[in-house]
């Protein structure tokens, strides 16, 4: 307990100051229920990713208690809510409502104009009547470009869509639903005890399980039923209940065939740092697959990528991490490019205000600290070489400088931030094998990089959170299902980010 205390402060010394990604989920391990929840930020041109926290659940899993779970996780290492800059979940009903309650308890009402409008309305005249569609239809997704930055922002997993897309086609395709059961049946009696023995004798790979939610298991169940299937046709032989019928078998191989691209992105997406442009690519690659292959299956796997798409693309958060990544900024569109800019405008500024708010904070608690006795002598001889001077003259003097000299600085900065990112615009492509983090970080425009290091920092899944989940097993196993669900936060804790 005491070292996972230990490296609570290292935490929070790292990233108090930051806004950070959050990605959730929640699992079950041996009848016990867990929220695990994972945070990451850019520092010094590397992704820094932090496992918060697993905590055992007590109560419901609805929005409401995983948001206050998550911020409670959050705030234990210095991290307020207002510092959250986007959530990634997957598409449960029940954490895309706690993610919908975050975005309303971190929205800022600002009484100013939003700026940059003027710019944009410029960029709009410019583009045709399609392009001024296609932005009405981003723009009504978003719910208007000022609300979406405004408030913590809600990702879907890409994983997770590109299991829904697959799941959609399979359980809408009754012959495939048929023969997925027949291969299951013929699997788990693979699995009887005398069957291992068999499999065994002959030195045969014993066939591999899935499970109904996870797709790529159910390819890798589909595959090694192929590679074993002159052994199952031989035993089967003896054993009718291990044969599958011929056009079972040209279903299987058609679907091995059809949904090779998807498991072959998915396994990709699934790549630790992978950056909202590397996801875009592998997105748009899939989708050029899939139409290569051209069978029935590979369509309708097509068409319901493209049915999910919108409600994953049509996000400001996403669009502005691949406008700043040089390596895939050119796979946007004029109209996407346009939401990007007025998200970032949006961006900084809520940065700034969280910085206010926490240097605010910061001074706040220096002030109700107890004063020393040297703090007290210093204040009294500072108040004596004041006394000359009257109180008001030194108030009126004050706050007219600090208008003239805050206002200047905000207007230069915000107009210097706007043109940065409206020229970053069909910026020189950089190869897509370079570190952007690295590239960023010797980038000469200062306000720029500090943007463009939160707006990258996006996760385009919560598999590390998957990942820390698998560490449970090793945690929870038969000797140890009594621990403690303090222990086995603390315990999680320093094993992940250890």
């Amino acid at each position: 307990m005491k070292a996972a205390e230990e490296k609570t402060i290292d935490v929070k010394a790292e990233f108090s100051q930051r806004m950070v990604c959050v990605k959730t989920d929640l699992c079950t391990r041996r009848g016990r229920h867990f929220i695990g929840v994972n945070f990451q930020a850019v520092i010094n041109g590397n992704l820094r990713v932090i496992n918060a926290t697993v905590k055992e659940m007590t109560e419901r899993a609805t929005g409401t208690e995983i948001r206050a779970m998550l911020v409670a996780s959050l705030q234990k290492l210095g991290i307020e809510e207002q510092q959250i800059y986007t959530l990634t979940t997957d598409n449960g009903s029940n954490v895309v409502k706690a993610g919908q309650i975050m975005r309303e308890n971190t929205r800022y009402v600002d009484p100013e104009e939003s700026y940059g409008s003027d710019e944009y309305d410029d960029e709009v005249d410019n583009l045709s009547e399609d392009e001024i569609s296609r932005l009405n239809e981003v723009n009504e997704t978003l719910n208007g470009i000022k609300t979406a930055a405004e408030g913590v922002i809600s990702v879907r997993c890409a994983v997770h869509t590109l299991q829904l897309s697959v799941h959609d086609v399979i359980s809408s395709n009754a012959r495939i639903k048929k023969v997925l059961g027949a291969v299951r049946k013929v699997v788990n009696k693979t699995h009887t005890q005398n069957m291992r023995l068999v499999f065994k004798q002959n030195k045969k790979a014993l066939l591999k399980s899935d499970c109904d939610t996870r797709w790529g298991s159910t390819y890798d169940m589909l595959e090694s039923v192929v590679v074993s299937k002159s052994f199952l046709d031989q035993i089967g032989l003896t054993n009718e209940s291990l044969l599958l019928l011929e056009d079972e078998w040209e279903i299987i191989k058609d679907l091995l065939h059809s949904l090779k691209p998807i498991y072959e992105a998915t396994k990709t997406l699934q790549f630790r740092n992978l950056v909202a442009g590397q996801f875009l690519g592998e997105w748009m690659k899939c989708k050029v697959l899939l139409s290569k292959e051209a069978t029935v299956t590979s369509l309708a796997v097509l068409q319901a990528m493209e049915n999910r798409e919108e409600a994953l693309l049509n996000n400001g958060a996403l669009l502005s991490a691949i406008y700043l990544d040089p390596r895939f900024q050119c796979l946007l569109k004029q109209p996407q490019k346009i939401v990007a800019q007025q998200h970032l405008y949006e961006l900084w500024r809520r940065m700034i205000i969280v910085e206010t708010e926490k240097e605010t904070s910061n001074s706040k608690e220096m002030k109700d600290a107890v004063p020393s006795e040297t703090d007290n002598k210093e204040h009294c001889l500072r108040a004596e070489k004041s006394a000359s001077i009257d109180v008001i003259d030194q108030l009126l003097i004050a706050s007219d400088k600090n208008n003239e000299e805050g206002g200047e600085r905000v207007r230069t900065v915000r107009d210097d931030i706007r043109q940065a990112v409206k020229n970053f615009d069909n910026c020189k492509r950089v190869d897509r094998n370079e570190d952007i983090f690295k590239w960023w970080q010797y980038h000469p425009h200062q306000n720029l990089k500090r943007l463009a290091e939160v707006a990258l920092a996006l996760p385009v899944s919560q598999v590390s959170v998957e990942r820390t989940f698998s560490g449970l097993r090793y945690i929870l196993d038969e000797l140890r299902l009594g621990l403690k669900e303090d222990i086995v936060e603390s315990i999680m804790f320093l094993r992940c980010n250890t």
